[in-house]
């Protein structure tokens, strides 16, 4: 739930020991590539370009020379055909695999790319029910839920477990504190502010169908309304 930027945000040293044969020496800040969980970019001068992609790791070093200086931005795709283990089985790995990968470019920086990133991995997905309009219900061009700045993402949105309540966790992904409110289509009667497990609620104050926070620089909160 946060970024990561290369040669920045790097552990100091090496990963160091992992068995008496197996010692891990090469510096982190020179490990490539990387893990990638839904997408990369590259920005300079106000330019932004994004990949979108569904492989497991990314790299930016040109692979075919190790000397090009510039960034060469690249999905990279693995595949396991043994197991690690010493008498372990081979993985034949039968039928399709398939990958999916999202280009787009813009002004700015990564801050910038960030909903396209990942909202090219999360596609909306139609369903065709035969329901009746009921009067009551959202109208057709209103967001289930609206967020006054777009460095804080909503990850849930749920009925709580044991209660006919619901459950809202938003996160900070820029590193920014951030004065935020949240606008529901619907009535807000009572308000909490939990943990990660969702326990421990202090009530907190609230409007009709709103409320304000502040999210810290890459925290996780979670609240519970009832409704």
């Amino acid at each position: 739930m946060g970024v990561v930027e290369v040669g920045k945000d790097e552990i100091r040293g090496a990963a160091g020991f992992s068995k008496p044969d197996q010692i891990y020496s090469t510096e982190c800040i020179k490990v490539h590539p990387r893990e990638v969980q839904d997408w990369f970019n590259a920005s300079s001068n106000n330019t932004s370009v994004n990949i979108s992609s569904s492989v497991a790791v990314f790299d930016w070093i040109d692979p075919t020379t190790g000397s090009n200086p510039y960034t060469i931005l690249q999905p990279v795709l693995l595949s396991s055909r043994k197991s690690c283990h010493g008498e372990g089985n081979f993985y034949l790995q039968p039928g399709n695999h398939t990958y999916t990968f999202t280009f787009t470019s813009g002004t700015g920086n990564w801050k910038n790319s960030i909903q396209k990133g990942k909202q090219a991995g999360m596609p909306l997905q139609s369903l065709l029910v035969n329901a009746l309009k009921k009067p009551g219900g959202l109208s057709e061009n209103r967001s289930f839920v609206q967020l006054d700045k777009n460095n804080v993402i909503i990850s849930t949105l749920k009925k709580t477990d044991n209660e006919n309540s619901y459950i809202i966790r938003l996160y900070e992904v820029t590193g920014e504190d951030t004065d935020i409110r949240v606008t529901f289509p619907f009535t807000i009667k009572r308000l909490w502010k939990t943990d990660m497990i969702e326990e421990n609620g202090k009530e907190i104050q609230h409007d009709n169908n709103s409320f304000s926070t502040r999210i810290g620089h890459n925290a996780i909160e979670t609240f519970k309304l009832e409704l």
